[in-house]
């Protein structure tokens, strides 16, 4: 486990997944579909408990040019600059429970920002994922 520092914020779009975690992977790709040059593009996942205490999925993408989440339709959203505590999983898919495990052992930091949000960051073509929480600033 780490501490990632996040130095800019980064605008995405977005879109909101049906259910979760089952529809996790469809609105990835729905959202691959939407967007341009979706090979050359920052991907993300925004998790968040709703008022219900359901988790609400949002797949996301960077904004490469103005207005571009609103001529797709899409939500606009501000990942947050600043400090995060993040562990970083290889070749995630081979183990899937293991997403779960490790977002449970960061909400556990004891700096945790309770007002954030998981966030997901896939690198290396989606191969690899940074799981990651928003720590107090």
């Amino acid at each position: 486990m780490e501490t990632f520092l996040l130095e800019q914020n980064i605008t995405v779009m977005c879109l909101t997944a049906k259910s979760f975690p089952e529809g996790v992977h469809d609105v990835h790709e729905d959202l691959k579909m939407l967007v341009p040059d979706a090979n050359q593009r920052l991907f993300f996942g925004i998790s968040h408990p709703n008022s219900k205490g359901e988790i609400t999925y949002k797949a996301a993408t960077e904004i490469k040019t103005p207005n571009e989440a609103q001529t797709l339709n899409l939500e606009q959203f501000t990942i947050s600059k600043g400090g995060f505590y993040c562990i970083t999983l290889t070749d995630y898919y081979k183990d899937i429970p293991n997403v779960e495990t490790t977002f449970k052992k960061l909400l556990s930091h004891p700096n945790l920002d309770l007002n954030g949000y998981c966030l997901e960051w896939y690198l290396n073509g989606g191969r690899d994922m940074r799981c990651m929480v928003k720590l107090k600033d």
